[in-house]
């Protein structure tokens, strides 16, 4: 709008100057714009009155049409030269915001640690931390039995057949008990965890690989080991043959290995207490060498082998149901003796109680070889009667 005002003022401005016209320039009011069209608009009109046609009159000072006309001419070639001016221009550019400039890096050198570039780079310096100083090989040793220990078990659990596996836990309780807990402990979960002669087998193996580290403790190093392989040799033989009751018998006396005086047919009289002698011969049974909890008389006569066995006593009435009529609870039985002995026999001598009344019973026999871990029971079938004269002959009263 500015600009169309202003090529109107200029031709206005022109025209007048050309005609004689004077435009005033007092007076003008506060707003220079508005003064501006006032004077355009008044030498328009004047211009619009002076161009008029007159009567031709040879008047001096008049103005030669053709002269006028070429005067238009130039000035619409210099208003059309203003707006070709006025559309060239550049268009306003808005000031761009100064450029920030990154501060200037120092080089950093290729052969500075990874620390000294953090540094130069503004990083913070990181905290050198010292390795933690390793535990005694000892522990680490016991830590690593321990788990492969684990490792052997669970993977002995999902085994039809997980003797494999219990034999290495042998090898490896021989070495540190850490893996699977004391000798005893070891030997209990055997005998949960396998069958038959196994639990004898693994036993065996770990305790001759405890007295094979141990050998030359005591004595020459070539001696221990022969005492420990020919140990080892005959508990597996026991084993392997199988812990069984040969002869299972009630006497009144016993005089030594099958010397006895048995109770015929086994009958006693009811209702009274009476002691009776349990006679039990045993084959398959193990060796172990004497130690510091065998008796100490043991020791002083110079015994190197023991066989060492439990045994309970039970007593039920013969039947279905197979009622507990009376029970002798485990006891131990360790005999000491210079050799490997072939033939052994437990002695035990009982007292049933009056309370027993008049019927058939059946006394069982539960052996334990705590040796080797192998197991066996037997059976006897015994008659109480009411009447003395029912008692078998050569009966000692």
């Amino acid at each position: 709008m500015r600009r169309r005002n202003a090529d109107v003022s200029v031709a206005g401005l022109l025209a007048a100057a050309v005609l004689g016209a004077t435009v005033p320039l007092a007076g003008c009011t506060a707003n220079p714009d508005v003064a501006e069209a006032e004077r355009i608009r008044a030498a328009q009109a004047r211009t619009e009155t002076q161009s008029r046609p007159q009567p031709t009159e040879d008047k001096p000072g008049g103005v030669d049409p053709a002269w006028v006309e070429e005067l238009s001419f130039g000035l619409e070639q210099a208003l059309a030269g203003m707006e070709t001016d006025i559309e060239s221009r550049p268009a306003p550019v808005r000031e761009a915001e100064p450029t920030r400039r990154r501060p200037t890096e120092q080089p950093i050198s290729v052969l500075a640690t990874p620390e000294e570039r953090g540094a130069a780079r503004g990083e913070p310096e990181r905290t050198k931390t010292e390795p933690e100083p390793l535990p005694p090989i000892d522990e680490r040793i016991a830590r690593a039995t321990a788990e492969l220990g684990d490792l052997l078990r669970e993977r002995a659990m999902t085994r039809p057949d997980p003797l494999e596996d219990y034999l290495r836990l042998a090898l490896l309780s021989g070495v540190d008990a850490s893996a699977t807990g004391t000798p005893a402990e070891f030997e209990s979960e055997l005998r949960t965890m396998l069958i038959g002669v196994e639990p004898a087998h693994a036993s065996i193996l770990a305790e001759t690989v405890r007295g094979w580290m141990a050998a030359g403790l005591d004595g020459p190093r070539a001696e221990g080991v022969l005492r420990v392989l020919e140990q080892a040799e005959t508990r597996l033989t026991a084993a392997d043959a199988g812990l069984r009751i040969s002869k299972l018998a009630l006497a009144t006396r016993v005089a030594g290995f099958g010397k006895i005086d048995a109770i015929p047919e086994q009958r006693l009289l009811a209702g009274r207490s009476q002691q009776v002698i349990v006679y039990t011969e045993i084959a398959g049974f193990g060796h172990r060498e004497v130690t510091d909890r065998d008796p100490k008389s043991s020791r002083d006569r110079g015994d190197r082998y023991a066989v060492d066995v439990t045994q309970e006593l039970l007593l039920y009435h013969a039947g279905p149901d197979e009622l507990l009529a009376w029970h002798r609870p485990r006891a131990r039985v360790i005999d000491t003796s210079g050799n490997r002995r072939r033939d052994f026999y437990i002695v035990h001598q009982i007292e049933l109680p009056s309370s027993l009344t008049v019927g058939s019973y059946t006394l069982k026999v539960r052996l334990r070889d705590e040796t080797t871990g192998a197991e066996a029971e037997a059976t006897l079938p015994i008659r109480l009667v009411a009447d003395a004269s029912l008692l078998g002959s050569g009966r000692r009263r």
